[in-house]
């Protein structure tokens, strides 16, 4: 960043400012709006929470603003909530399920104890294995969840 800055190679001075949601919507909602209709900031990025991340890309896409999401992993960031001025960079849910999952079940490992943060992210992930017919095995297996 500093190389970009220093020359000033992209026209403009390039400034990073941070902040900690905290893993709140509320929090990481308020600080997008801050730094977008205040500060003019251009882009927002890492969000590592999925709750934040899907409240920052729609304020995002309201303010025609960008929002790189780099650390997140709920599918519907990508998916059913994608907008036209985000960017998931990040591996989601929907991958996660369907590449280990089968992968397991192929080696018959079908009895399960899911133990699933309970937010956004651990809930996308428990959406993108049942009712899927490739995951038919696991309707007989004793599978458990927990969540935390």
């Amino acid at each position: 960043m500093d190389e970009f800055s220093k020359d000033r190679k992209l026209g403009m001075p390039i400034e990073l400012v941070s902040a900690d949601s905290q893993g709140k919507t509320d929090i990481g909602a308020t600080r997008a709006r801050e730094w977008f209709d205040q500060d003019k900031v251009d882009m927002i990025t890492d969000l590592t929470y999925s709750n934040v991340a899907l409240a920052v890309t729609r304020i995002a896409d309201e303010k025609k603003k960008l929002a790189m999401v780099t650390g997140a992993g709920a599918s519907t960031i990508s998916d059913d909530q994608c907008t036209a001025h985000s960017v998931h960079w990040m591996y989601d849910t929907y991958s996660l399920a369907n590449t280990t999952v089968p992968a397991l079940i192929k080696k018959g490992m079908n009895s399960w104890c899911f133990i699933t943060a309970d937010y956004a992210f651990g809930n996308a992930l428990e959406k993108a294995i049942p009712g899927d017919k490739a995951f038919a095995p696991l309707a007989d297996s004793k599978c458990a969840l927990v969540r935390r």
